[in-house]
């Protein structure tokens, strides 16, 4: 059974008071939070709530807005995602879906990639894309995105802006999703030792 990283599964309610910034460096996971399958580890934004939580069908989605925005006018949202299940498609291929689809939503669209790995033995994809809407060409949506092709599911964090970010504010999110990792305890090579997540 694939899970979201337990730090993040046990603190769906109240991570926002214990919530940490992303830390430097490796530790394992925690004996409490013994990790048993192939596993996202991720970690919730600290400042942010949780507006969206729910599986529909076979993909898990957890939407995280900072805690004085709303879900209606948000400018900022972290998005995570597993597509349980979707073993097949590589990131690659996954990024030029997304950009088939940019390319029909948006006036105008760009997309970039910014790094592609093999991280912790899993195929990783990193990119941002950004969009101008149709509907308002003022209004700049500008999207990083992480992903990563799993064994047994495929696995996406992104970072959206409603608005065009200095760099000042993009770097320590592109530092968040840095740490963004799947494990396996079950294979050696793709153990669960690395993510830097908790102190």
């Amino acid at each position: 059974m694939n899970k979201l990283f337990l730090w993040l599964y046990v603190s769906l309610i109240s991570f926002t008071a214990n919530a940490q910034t992303p830390v430097q460096g490796s530790v394992p996971a925690p004996a409490s939070l013994q990790v048993q399958a192939e596993t996202l580890f991720v970690k919730p934004p600290m400042g942010y709530q949780i507006v969206t939580q729910t599986r529909k069908g076979q993909m898990t989605i957890v939407e995280f807005i900072p805690n004085k925005e709303s879900l209606s006018t948000w400018r900022e949202m972290v998005t995570v995602q597993i597509f349980h299940g979707l073993k097949t498609v590589t990131p690659a291929k996954f990024r030029a879906l997304m950009d088939l689809q940019a390319k029909s939503a948006c006036q105008s669209s760009s997309s970039l990639v910014v790094a592609e790995n093999i991280e912790n033995g899993y195929p990783a994809l990193f990119w941002y894309q950004g969009c101008e809407h149709k509907e308002d060409a003022s209004k700049y949506e500008l999207t990083w995105f992480k992903a990563i092709q799993g064994t047994d599911s495929f696995y996406l964090v992104q970072k959206a802006f409603r608005f065009e970010p200095t760099e000042e504010q993009v770097t320590p999110w592109v530092a968040y999703l840095r740490e963004v990792v799947v494990c396996d305890p079950r294979v050696t090579e793709k153990a669960c030792i690395k993510p830097a997540l908790l102190k």
